[in-house]
């Protein structure tokens, strides 16, 4: 237990974790010329992995998911001075689950043909359609909506996309003062990215350690071991460009490494995680199921060690197999790799199987020691037993039996006394 948890910790403090949500990056195939100061430079990019989805933006704005986690919303970083708050400048770009054609014939419905205008991003690359909106705030200003509805597909490549998406960016902004903004928000979806969303492999490949029991199916065309070292209890499955991460199903028994006494899951988390910075968690430990298995799961991150590896993310998961056994899913990869890898683990835990191993021992044990004994019980060992119990314990039963009632009935009837005799 020792050894393991050493390097079931060692595996967490050693990896390394990415720095979530922006890059740096340069764009030279953007015209400059047509950008305004607050655009002279789209330096920095928001990737979400999960959506398949990407933008460059300006380093005076800062960025921040949108409440239901399907783009992103990005705001002044210094906001204007006398504009209320709904005025502020605020660019939201989304990917929605309606095929692109659907939701332009009911933005056709809803506002009519004559509200609409054609529009395609300032290099291209994608085409829709642009309308705007107006309000008045209680006191008296005007708020101006730029909306664009826009086909996901690049039109200058062939990569594939998912077809029952579609990209809608809104730019609001003060009335007299959304033009200012109007090109970088033109620049910016030039920089969008997106790509077909993840799909998990086909998991047609099992592997069962023998060691620790555990049988899991893993994805057609990755790989699958046994760990040799602590104790043959790891089991290793790597998808087929090792760059992109690897997972590690590591058992462990619930026992306290010093004193060998039962211990809870929460405690080994405690002994694993202890260590931890909690700022460190970017996705915090939650309730977690699997396999019909429970226990807990979150995201760790952890700079680089100094190793040149880079940045990486760790997925971990805790599920108790038994009172006595559990199972510690360690899921590695770097930061635009994770939210697949964290995708692969999961269905691979869900076909998660626990038999216990039989030992040695345990199976040797019904064939020798049973035979000797009932050659020898019945013919030296029972009937002296038995002769002993049958002479000395009946001549004292009876008289306890005996004395018994004679002072039981005068409190008890003596129909319940009759029956005792």
């Amino acid at each position: 237990m020792n050894k393991l948890s050493t390097q079931v910790v060692a595996f967490l403090v050693l990896a390394v974790v990415t720095l979530v949500g922006v890059l740096i990056v340069t764009n030279s195939d953007i015209d400059t010329d047509v950008k305004t100061a607050d655009a002279s430079l789209l330096e920095l990019t928001t990737n979400d992995s999960s959506i398949d989805f990407s933008i460059s933006y300006p380093n005076e704005w800062q960025v921040a998911p949108n409440s239901d986690g399907s783009g992103y919303v990005f705001t002044l970083k210094d906001p204007l001075s006398g504009i209320a708050d709904e005025a502020q400048p605020k660019i939201e770009i989304m990917l929605v689950n309606s095929p692109y054609a659907d939701t332009l014939t009911s933005a056709q419905s809803g506002l009519g043909t004559e509200s609409l205008e054609e529009y395609s991003t300032v290099d291209s690359h994608r085409s829709g359609i642009r309308y705007t909106t107006t309000s008045t705030l209680d006191n008296g200003q005007q708020v101006a909506t730029d909306v664009v509805v826009l086909n996901p597909k690049d039109q200058t490549t062939i990569s594939e996309i998912e077809e029952n998406r579609t990209l809608i960016a809104r730019l609001t902004a003060d009335a007299n003062k959304i033009g200012e903004y109007r090109q970088t928000f033109d620049l910016m979806l030039t920089t969008v990215k997106v790509a077909a969303p993840f799909r998990v492999p086909q998991l047609a490949q099992t592997i069962t350690n023998p060691t620790s029991g555990i049988t899991v199916n893993y994805p057609e065309g990755w790989t699958a071991s046994v760990d040799a070292a602590p104790n043959d209890t790891i089991t290793r499955i790597v998808p087929p460009n090792e760059e992109d991460g690897l997972l590690r199903l590591a058992y462990v028994p619930l026992l306290d490494q010093s004193t060998g006494t039962p211990i809870t899951l929460a405690d080994l988390e405690s002994q694993i995680l202890g260590g931890v910075d909690p700022n460190s968690f970017i996705q915090p430990m939650a309730l977690y199921s699997a396999g019909g298995y429970t226990g807990d799961a979150g995201a760790v991150l952890v700079p680089d060690n100094g190793s040149g590896s880079g940045d990486s993310v760790i997925y971990v998961v805790f599920l108790q197999l038994s009172d006595a056994d559990a199972v510690v899913a360690l899921a590695q990869a770097g930061p635009n790799d994770i939210a697949n890898l964290q995708q692969v683990t999961d269905a691979v835990l869900q076909t998660l199987e626990f038999v216990p191993p039989t030992t040695q021992e345990a199976t040797e044990t019904p064939e020798t020691e049973p035979t000797e004994s009932a050659t020898e019980i019945p013919t030296e060992e029972a009937t002296p037993a038995a002769e002993e119990t049958a002479t000395a314990e009946p001549t004292e039963v009876p008289t306890e039996a005996v004395d018994a009632p004679t002072e039981v009935p005068t409190e008890a009837p003596t129909t319940e006394a009759t029956p005792a005799n």
